[in-house]
């Protein structure tokens, strides 16, 4: 139970349904109050994997065109470098609380090993839905396959209690190297930021 706004982690704006941060910054918007305990939930799992790179287990990730405002249709590239990790995972955690599964997907072939030494590498567009999206990347020693396949063919009824309980068992006996890059984005049209 939260008593006032100064407490709260996160505030749900009823009228608009956007979920707004500490900072002020929307992390979903349009959001339902139907999808308000996901996103929240979601929250919570971003900490979580957060915790995991605190221990030690950090991986080097970089966000090109960097760290700024992305709106619709915008070009992104997502890279990854391992100190000797060769087998990458990623998935994306958007603010409204859905679970998009990125790499590797069998439909479209993705490999399940970069060859050794070189830098894991994701080209994608931006589109909905906008707001505060986390993406998760994941080298192993070797191919998480149960935890590709439930994100590839079960994503949209994984919540992200379960992901996390998945994503635990997953890593338990691997060695394994952890990001999450962070991205900002919104629909061009509305708003008055500018886009990146």
């Amino acid at each position: 139970q939260v008593s006032s706004k100064a407490e709260a982690d996160f505030i749900w704006d009823a009228s608009t349904g956007d979920l707004i941060d500490t900072a002020g910054d929307v992390t979903a918007f349009s959001l339902s109050a139907t999808r308000l305990p996901d996103a929240l939930a979601t929250q919570r799992l971003r900490r979580a994997i957060s915790g995991l790179i605190a221990n030690g287990n950090a991986l080097n990730v970089s966000l090109e065109p960097g760290n700024k405002l992305h709106c619709a249709g915008d070009g992104l590239v997502v890279r990854g470098q391992s100190s000797g990790l060769n087998h990458y995972t990623a998935f994306n955690l958007p603010g409204s609380g859905e679970i998009q599964f990125l790499w590797p997907l069998s439909r479209y072939k993705d490999p399940l090993a970069s060859p050794p030494g070189e830098p894991w590498k994701f080209e994608t567009r931006v589109g909905e839905p906008f707001g505060s999206d986390a993406i998760v990347l994941i080298a192993t020693d070797r191919p998480l396959e149960k935890l590709h396949a439930v994100l590839e063919y079960s994503s949209e009824v994984l919540g992200p209690l379960e992901l996390w309980q998945l994503l635990e068992s997953s890593l338990r006996d691997s060695r394994f190297e952890i990001a999450v890059q962070d991205i900002f984005t919104r629909d061009r049209a509305s708003g008055s930021q500018q886009c990146g």
